[in-house]
């Protein structure tokens, strides 16, 4: 037969039994097979007078096997035409190999070096008068220094398990290894382990006792483990839990007041915290360890198995957009007034799921809410121009082509439960997806881009590490910070853009990219994913970015402009249209408009002179605010202005009561005059007229000639004063009659 070659396993099935057997050597020109039976019980079919007996020792460690007889081959053939004998295979158990398993391992190859060669295995077994291995084993022996009961035991060993190295392994593993129970139940086995010093005293004289805790049984496991069970998850602190499977231990207890009051445990009969933790250690499976340490939340955030990559079900760049915010980690100053430190800001992120590369952000002051949300999206699709108009810088174009609005849009589940956001996905993408709470992890990319987006500003002003729980339990300085907001919106305009075009993705090239000579960045993806068509991309409107992803408002037209947020706003065709003269005439009315919140520069109102678009307002010279500044900042500016606003009225009312009261003393005091030169006057009184030219008159400048006893500088003096007061009086009286 063919199969009854070297190192075959073969099974004899006859009438006198069944039996396993390892092909030693094929003697075709003799006729003889040498086998080794290598199952449990020795004797067999051709071993009849053999006297059965268990190859398992007591301790369940096979005995040595590898005893050669010689078969005749066409007994063996006949017993393979009758179908009572065929090949078989015998499997080796896989196992965890220790390193001083590994070293026994190497010094059993080399000892058994000649047995795992054929050839000299051959020679040595059919030179041998009796036909065994007897004169390799003595030479084996004496050549390497060992036993031969060691050299006996490899090769009982590869008899069972094959002439191969790898049967020569040795299998610690089931010599007490971690995780393997040793029971002591009464009437069993004792407690493995050397004697207390009590015990080898007491057993030096003739009496011995127990002593300390008894070893683990078998009842005792089973106690340990129902109660732990019993302990809902997540479990409490080892020292709680243990005390919680202590109580099941409890069996006296004692009648007081009604209740019944445990009874503390006796010595010896509870197992210690070790023989506890090491029954739970090895009952209950690693992760499920962790699982009951933990939240079901948590364990699948932070601790579960790795389940797949998260673009695989992106089809291509851009056809998946994930979006994320989070409050960054540093301090910025306002650009209303640098010294004003605004705390730290909100950052969204959207990267492409398929490529990893950032599509857009944006910086904010307020939320996380929806609208800003949309503002992020809207700066992933508006130009470089716009954005340059708004920010005032020239952002770099890192992504060729440029992005666009996505199929699917992965967010989190606070926009699932908003109802904005539902409208505005539902004219904008495809399909919406959502993770589930607290589950930011399958998000995967744009969780880690914000980490990362961290790491690159450490070295920043302002910047901190909320991870870094040695900071002064996270106390920061606020006033370190020294960017202002669209500042720091270059800064990470320059990080995005650093790490899309520099970012190691060598991992995600197959080797059809290899051979198209793909850059293994983001951007590098991103380029190839639409030059060969797998890429999502789509257009809209100018104004239907603006209407849908906008945050939408009220203007009002008046006659000093269009007014938002007490600012004025302008563009030529309101101006050739006279809505301002409108406005004057007919009264002033409100109008829709949508503004940008990052930029106080412009907003967007209907065009209703054409009836079709959106009219583009800018702000105009005399407004309130500079086109640096975002919304946030003005409206916290007017805000800061208003904080004392009942201090300073009450400064300005104090100020109007004092020249109230200084008015109505010049009152009083001119009433007095009048009322006593009334009394005094005497004789016939001029007419208004003559009053008022001699009033003229006496306003006149005239040469005043030096008195006795009056220098020419007193004189010059008073010449001086006179005209003042009559160049003041002049002016008055002309002022009067010109109204």
């Amino acid at each position: 037969m063919e199969i009854l070659i070297h190192n075959q396993t073969v099974r004899v099935i006859s009438e006198l039994g069944e039996g396993m057997y390892r092909i030693v050597l094929n003697e075709k020109a003799d006729g003889l097979i040498a086998v080794v039976r290598i199952d449990q019980v020795e004797g067999g079919p051709f071993e009849e007078d053999a006297r059965p007996r268990q190859v398992a020792t007591r301790n369940g460690k096979a005995r040595n096997t590898g005893q050669i007889r010689w078969l005749k081959q066409n007994v063996l053939d006949a017993l393979g035409d009758k179908g009572l004998l065929h090949a078989i295979e015998v499997g080796r158990q896989n196992f965890r190999e220790s390193e001083k398993a590994k070293s026994i391992f190497e010094r059993r190859k080399a000892v058994m070096a000649e047995f795992l060669n054929f050839d000299s295995l051959r020679n040595s077994i059919l030179q041998s008068r009796t036909g065994s291995i007897g004169p390799l084993v003595e030479a084996t022996a004496e050549k390497y220094g060992v036993s031969k009961y060691f050299v006996y035991n490899c090769w009982s060993m590869l008899c069972r398990l094959g002439f191969l190295e790898d049967s020569l392994r040795a299998r610690y593993d089931r010599c007490g290894a971690p995780g393997v129970t040793r029971d002591c139940d009464p009437g069993g086995r004792k407690k493995p382990g050397r004697r207390t010093n009590r015990q080898r005293m007491s057993a030096d004289t003739g009496e011995p006792v127990e002593d300390g805790t008894p070893a683990m049984s078998s009842k005792w496991r089973q106690v340990i483990v129902i109660a732990d069970r019993n302990i809902p998850s997540p479990k409490p602190r080892w020292k709680r839990r243990y005390a919680k499977i202590m109580e099941s231990f409890v069996k006296h207890f004692q009648q007081e007041n009604g209740e019944k009051k445990p009874q503390p445990l006796e010595h010896g009969l509870y197992p210690n915290e070790q023989q506890v933790r090491r029954v739970l250690d090895i009952e209950i499976p690693s992760m499920q360890q962790i699982l009951e340490l933990t939240t079901k939340g948590h364990f699948a955030g932070h601790k579960r198995s790795m389940t797949g990559k998260a673009w695989e079900h992106s089809p291509g760049p851009g056809h998946t957009l994930a979006i994320d915010s989070t409050k960054w980690d540093i301090y910025l100053r306002s650009s209303v007034n640098r010294a004003w430190p605004i705390g730290r800001p909100i950052v969204y992120i959207i990267v492409c799921v398929w490529s990893t590369a950032i599509v857009g952000f944006y910086l904010c002051l307020r939320g996380p809410n929806w609208d800003m949300a949309k503002i992020a999206l809207y700066n992933t699709v508006i130009g470089t121009e716009l954005y340059q108009s708004l920010w005032g810088f020239q952002p770099m174009q890192s992504l060729y082509p440029a992005p666009s609005l996505p199929a699917v849009l992965l967010c989190d589940r606070g926009e699932y439960l908003a109802e904005r956001a539902k409208e505005t996905l539902l004219d904008l993408v495809d399909r919406q997806s959502f993770t589930p709470p607290y589950r930011g992890d399958l998000k995967g990319n744009v969780e880690v881009i914000n980490r990362i987006g961290k790491d690159h500003q450490n070295w920043i002003p302002g910047a901190i590490d909320a991870r870094k729980k040695e900071l002064e339990l996270r106390k920061f300085d606020a006033s370190s910070g020294i960017f202002t907001v669209p500042e720091y919106v270059q800064v990470l305009s320059n990080i995005f853009s650093e790490y899309n075009l520099t970012a190691d993705r060598s991992n995600r090239l197959t080797t059809g990219m290899i051979a198209d000579g793909v850059r293994p960045t983001p951007a590098g993806l991103w380029r190839w994913g639409h030059e060969v068509g797998i890429g999502f991309q789509r257009h809209m409107s100018d104004d239907d970015l603006i209407q849908k992803l906008l945050c939408q408002s009220q203007a009002k037209v008046t006659r000093s402009g269009i007014i938002f947020n007490k600012m004025a706003y302008e563009s030529d065709v309101i101006n050739a249209e006279q809505w301002t003269g409108l406005a004057r005439n007919f009264g002033s009315w409100e109008v829709p408009c949508h503004h940008y919140p990052g930029s106080v520069s412009r907003i967007w109102i209907p065009n209703e002179v054409s009836g079709t678009g959106r009219l583009e307002l800018k702000l105009t010279d005399t407004a309130t605010a500079t086109d640096t500044q975002t919304f946030e900042e003005v409206i916290d500016a007017f805000a800061f202005n208003d904080l004392d606003k009942s201090e300073k009225r009450h400064e300005t009312f104090n100020q109007e009561m004092e020249f109230h009261h200084k008015n109505e003393a010049l009152v009083a005091k001119a009433k007095a005059k009048t009322k006593q030169a009334v009394k005094d006057a005497s004789g016939p009184k001029p007419s208004i007229p003559e009053a008022r030219d001699m009033e003229s008159k006496v306003a006149e400048p005239s040469v005043v000639q030096p008195a006795a006893g009056r220098s020419a500088r007193d004189v010059d003096e008073l010449e001086d004063d006179d005209y003042s007061y009559s160049s003041m009086m002049a002016a008055v009286l002309n002022a009067q009659r010109n109204t």
